[in-house]
């Protein structure tokens, strides 16, 4: 189902508490969340799809 958008902003706010280099989502995640966190993460964030290779 759907998260709300409250749930996006705890979550949102949560993920900022961490030195994230990356950030990959899936099918999974949806859509608009997706976005959201695009949004939020710019050039970090990405599509990680079926044979992804994230290289350190």
């Amino acid at each position: 189902g759907s998260v709300s958008k409250e749930q996006q902003d705890k979550s949102i706010e949560a993920l900022q508490n961490y030195n994230i280099d990356r950030i990959g989502v899936s099918h999974c995640t949806g859509l608009k969340a997706s976005m959201r966190l695009a949004q939020e993460f710019q050039e970090r964030f990405f599509f990680c799809n079926v044979g992804t290779v994230i290289e350190a």
